[in-house]
Formats: structure tokens, sequence, C-alpha cells
């Protein structure tokens, strides 16, 4: 039973959201990257501890028959999310005799290859990429089109990333 992870943030808290495989496709026709959403006819499970990806109790899980309307604005905007990703080697302890704190907060455990998707009658490639933490927590980030092209092409030179 896989899953396809989402977070939703309700009056500024974080909560998950899934999907299984097989209503991947279906679900990604149905929404874009950055929009805003009321979502209906969905259901709900209790989240178990060791899989907790927010602080929330309760997991949403998305099924072919959840219903997303796109809300024209929301007040106040949500802030989108981001990783900024280093090259391992690139992480000086010292630069000009000063000490640098460098916190990692996670490293990249895996990278799928580059997957063609029919969404809308044309092909975009996406790549999931699995980010670890320093408790063996991981996180599945999925990187669309461009991006995901650009960061395969990055990791295909052999770099070494830690978010």
């Amino acid at each position: 039973m896989l899953f396809r992870k989402f977070c939703f943030i309700k009056d500024i808290k974080l909560f998950e959201a899934s999907t299984f495989d097989v209503d991947y496709d279906v679900m990604a026709s149905k929404i874009e990257a950055g929009a805003c959403y009321e979502i209906t006819e969905f259901r709900t499970i209790k989240i178990r501890g060791q899989y907790k990806v927010v602080p929330h109790e309760t997991q949403v899980l998305l099924t072919s028959k959840t219903a997303f309307r796109k809300l024209a604005s929301v007040f106040p905007p949500i802030p989108h999310h981001r990783f900024f990703l280093q090259d391992y080697n690139k992480l000086y302890p010292r630069l000009n005799k000063v000490d640098i704190l460098t916190d990692v907060i996670g490293r990249i455990s895996a990278l799928q290859q580059l997957e063609p998707k029919q969404i809308n009658q044309r092909v975009v490639h996406k790549c999931d990429v699995v980010i670890q933490n320093i408790r063996k927590e991981e996180l599945t980030v999925t990187l669309w089109a461009d991006i995901a092209e650009a960061f395969s092409s990055l990791s295909a030179e052999g770099f070494s990333f830690v978010a």
C-alpha cells in the first residue's frame, strides 16, 4: 500500500493528506502546484506515530471521488516551502579564519529517475526525491517539469546533496 504525500495549511496549521498510487494520476490532474482549493469527498484516518509528518493526529485520504474547487484568493497568503540543497563537498567548516555553523537537517537518501507523466494532453516529467533526517525519518518530495529535469541533470553529475 503506497501513498503519495501532500501537506496542506488550514488556519496556519499543517495537516497531512495522502493518496494511493492507483489514484495518483487522477489527483494530479485535479490540482496544480501553488493553488488553493476547497476539498470535499475525502476520508480521514488516524496517523500512526512512526509515520507522522506533521503534528496532527488525523490524516486526510484523497480518493478518485475527492472533489477540488479552486479558490480565487486566500487571505493571508500561504507561504511556499523551500528546500535549499547544497553540494556536501562545498560545506566549509571555516572561511577566512571564521568558523561557519552549518545545520545539516537531512540528506537525499533516494532519487527516482525522471518519469514522464501525461497531464492535460501534455507530457511532463516528474522526479521523486527522498529526504532523510538525522532520526532516519523520510519525506518524499515530488519535483515536476523544468525543476525535475534541472535537478535530475545536477544529480547525474554525482553531487552529494544535503538539505
